[in-house]
């Protein structure tokens, strides 16, 4: 199954034309929230994300991204610092200038990395494979594109320094995006 997605993937990337390929470079980020028992007694904080993405049809693309993210836990001085390096597909259901708004949803798999770390002390960090799963639309913004999404990410860690922990957050975040090649 994974070969079958990637021969796919690798495909749809041959046959993308250079007049009809765009890059761009976005950045963003929100407010997090986390989920989930094992996480219960962490508080809501920041997620911050920047990346680039290659158009390969009008409506099909393919993003990078590197994220990072702080959390307070409860009647504690120790930060959770979530990170994660992300790659997959974003697919947006209006192609071109056609509307003002143009609703997308996105999907990818890469790894993440939760950190803990006390104001004193050695702090546990570990990495695991994690997935994210989005949808969100884009806009104008004065000559630049502009987006507002929800994004929720997961991962499971069995073993390490952070034990048995499920990781799942959900996030609200605004951004924007400029194009730096193609047409």
């Amino acid at each position: 199954m994974k070969r079958l997605a990637f021969a796919t993937a690798f495909c749809l990337a041959l046959v993308a034309t250079p007049a009809s390929a765009q890059i761009s470079l976005y950045g963003g980020g929100g407010a997090a929230f986390p989920m989930g028992d094992d996480l219960e007694v962490v508080e809501g904080g920041l997620q911050l994300f920047g990346g680039a993405t290659f158009d390969i049809t009008s409506k099909l693309g393919v993003y990078a991204e590197g994220q990072w993210g702080t959390h307070g836990i409860e009647n504690s001085d120790t930060k959770v610092k979530p990170s994660a390096l992300m790659g997959g597909v974003i697919f947006e259901f209006m192609a071109g200038d056609a509307s003002p708004i143009s609703p997308y949803v996105f999907g990818g798999a890469g790894v993440q990395t939760v950190k803990f770390d006390p104001d004193q002390g050695d702090g546990a960090k570990d990495s695991a494979f994690g997935f994210q799963l989005g949808a969100g639309v884009g806009f104008d913004v004065a000559g630049l594109g502009a987006f507002a999404e929800g994004r929720y990410q997961a991962a499971q860690f069995s073993e390490g320094d952070v034990g048995d922990l499920d990781f799942a957050i959900f996030s609200l975040a605004v951004g924007l995006s400029f194009d730096v090649g193609g047409s």
